[in-house]
């Protein structure tokens, strides 16, 4: 009787530390998937990494992918550092909320409504026009004027026509980026652009979000871009979000794995899996 409780004995303690022993390693592995996740996070929130997503985000916003610089070569994704391209966009933008700000300012909230914008985004055209952003208004910047001025005049003197056609396909650039949704069926922009957008939304407020998040923001910051908010009617629009939302998943399938590779978010976790129960 002795012996045989001796022995119970012996393999309760082996399976203790068995389970011991699985517990450490499941320890170790949850810190080691803790001490990686600190470590992405760091590289992902450092402003050296947001400044080069910013500047991914930005080429892929303009689309400058169509566009080639000459001698048939694309434009490099170090357009976006090039004092004439930041010129451009200054300026563009600039008269861009100059122009939308005298429009809202000068025309009652009913013009809007009769013009078929809903109510609600009536109200917020004027509440903008109260309170711009500090940006829209600041007194402005002659230097760029002067720095594109001086770019063409130099182009047109030497007879460089590559480098004046270089120049307007960064303006045509620009409107395809500005231009109004009506005039196109649906937004031209790559993914990679919307996922960069959703990726910065976290880190920049030093948040590490896992892959899936950031794919359901740039689904939901797409179907907002192509969605005609001014045009529906309220008790309408619920439903014709979830058509929008289900038109996109419908479409082709972007290739995530790449675009988080171009974009140097790789390292971004994968969505957790729940345990089987």
């Amino acid at each position: 009787m002795k012996r045989l409780q001796a022995k119970r004995s012996r393999r309760s303690s082996h399976a203790e530390l068995l389970r011991n022993g699985d517990s450490t390693k499941a320890l170790r592995r949850k810190l080691s998937k803790l001490e990686e996740s600190v470590r992405v996070r760091e590289k992902l929130t450092a402003p050296k990494f947001l400044k080069e997503l910013q500047e991914k985000e930005d080429f892929y916003y303009f689309n400058l992918r169509l566009f080639k610089a000459g001698a048939g070569q694309r434009f490099s994704r170090d357009i976006i550092r090039d004092p004439v391209f930041r010129a451009i966009r200054y300026c563009r933008e600039r008269t861009w909320q100059t122009k939308l700000l005298e429009i809202i300012k000068s025309h009652p909230e009913s013009d809007f409504i009769d013009a078929g914008i809903t109510p609600l985004w009536a109200k917020g055209f004027k509440l903008l026009s109260k309170h711009p952003p500090q940006r829209w208004i600041e007194p402005y910047d002659p230097g760029p004027e002067r720095l594109l001025a001086s770019e063409f005049l130099t182009a047109i003197n030497q007879g460089d026509i590559p480098r004046l056609e270089a120049l307007v396909k960064l303006c045509k650039a620009h409107e395809m980026a500005f231009s109004p949704p009506r005039q196109r069926a649906s937004d031209s922009k790559r993914w990679h652009y919307y996922a960069a957008y959703a990726a910065r939304y976290f880190l920049e407020e030093g948040l590490l979000p896992n892959k899936k998040a950031v794919k359901d923001l740039a689904f939901i910051t797409r179907a907002g871009a192509e969605f005609p908010f001014l045009k529906i009617p309220p008790d309408r629009a619920e439903q014709q979000w979830e058509q929008k939302m289900e038109q996109l998943h419908y479409r082709p399938k972007p290739n995530w794995t790449r675009i988080f590779h171009d974009l140097g978010l790789e390292g971004l976790p994968s969505a957790p899996t729940h345990p089987r129960l």
